[in-house]
């Protein structure tokens, strides 16, 4: 069994999370290759015409488009051929838009592998907006644009509509040499990016840093993979900016030892423990600190911290309440693999997917 991993190598989730499935592979004996084109050449296919035509006409239009594809498209295409699955790293919503990623259905056109999404949450995280991306009647491609889908998560805040959905929750493993609790320089903190509308936020972090005389460090321009770990290693608490669809910061952070501070219990909602068909909060895990946007309860929670500070606490309790994160689901990933193996997962099984649109965007219709 080989896999092939399309990502990027920008600064963003992508390129952590395709490393860390390359090594949860490796660790259960699967062969594995990263392409960091792979995203860049399926967004640069240009969109096929819908025909309903007959299947000589369609075969003419077909070799038509083929041949208007980029060499660089068709050269990814023929290493691909050595490969049983497709693994496409890629986030909700891109990874459904109509006009976004089109080189997905024209591998269909060459390969008769199954083309599996790798994604931190579930589309049906988007609560409403999912109504959007699977119109029955719409141009997006739908649940029909893979096959089978990965995720870290499928914790949401709308709840999942109850279905016969198929998908294996694996987790992630960001562990690597870097990340370690090893580095720290005293009692320090870091302070996210400022993002606009937040304003009123930021300014009860800051107010609460000074009356503390807490030393900190603010995120500002672009950092790499391997800076913004090597940044994250110093720090004993880290402050959530605005709300995160999940924030891979708050995994990085915490396996260096540090507690994550958040203005709202909502915030890092993908870190929630909940009944994940429910609509509603959860409860986070003993290394989130909510502060409720207060300047008083943020200061006595930063004087607290001061005093009772252990990041191989923070670790150990990281490990114990979020396994999934910590190491990812390894019993998981191998029924993943079974199921491949089999043929239960194959190159036809976003055909079934495609007749669940209708009733995921009646569910969404219902409860916007």
């Amino acid at each position: 069994m080989k896999l092939a991993i399309l990502a990027n190598d920008r600064p963003s989730f992508i390129k952590p999370l395709s490393l860390g499935l390359q090594k949860m592979l490796s660790r259960i004996n699967v062969e594995c290759d990263i392409f960091y084109n792979g995203l860049d050449l399926l967004d640069s296919v240009k969109p096929e015409t819908s025909f309903s035509i007959n299947d000589q006409l369609r075969a003419k239009a077909f070799s038509y488009f083929k041949n208007k594809q980029p060499n660089s498209f068709l050269k990814l295409v023929e290493r691909l051929k050595e490969y049983d699955c497709i693994v496409v790293c890629l986030n909700v919503p891109a990874a459904y838009m109509h006009e976004r990623f089109r080189g997905i259905e024209m591998l269909r056109k060459y390969l008769k592998v199954p083309i599996v999404n790798y994604d931190l949450h579930t589309i049906f995280g988007l609560g409403p907006f999912t109504s959007y991306l699977i119109e029955p009647e719409g141009k997006a491609p739908g649940l029909e644009r893979f096959d089978y889908n990965l995720l870290v998560t499928d914790t949401t805040y709308h709840g999942l509509p109850d279905l016969d959905y198929n998908y294996s929750v694996i987790g992630l493993d960001m562990r690597d040499n870097i990340l370690d609790t090893e580095h720290k320089k005293g009692i320090v903190f870091l302070v996210d990016f400022e993002r606009p509308g937040y304003e009123d936020e930021s300014k009860v972090i800051m107010e609460a840093l000074k009356k503390t005389n807490s030393e900190y460090t603010q995120l500002k321009g672009v950092y790499s993979m391997e800076e913004i770990r090597k940044l994250s290693r110093g720090f004993a608490g880290y402050f959530l900016a605005f709300p995160e669809a999940f924030g891979l910061p708050i995994v990085e952070l915490q396996l260096c030892g540090c507690y994550i501070f958040t203005a709202h219990n909502l915030w890092p909602l993908s870190h929630f423990h909940k009944n994940k068909f429910e609509k509603g909060e959860g409860k986070l895990g003993r290394n989130f600190i909510v502060y409720d946007n207060s300047v008083d309860k943020l200061c006595a929670e930063i004087e607290k911290l001061k005093k009772d500070y252990n990041p191989m606490q923070v670790l150990h309790q990281f490990e114990q309440d979020y396994p999934d994160y910590y190491s990812g689901n390894e019993t998981e990933l191998k029924k993943f693999i079974e199921k491949l193996k089999s043929g239960e997962i194959n190159h036809l099984s976003h055909l079934k997917n495609k007749k669940l649109n209708q009733p995921v965007y009646e569910f969404y219709l219902r409860n916007k």
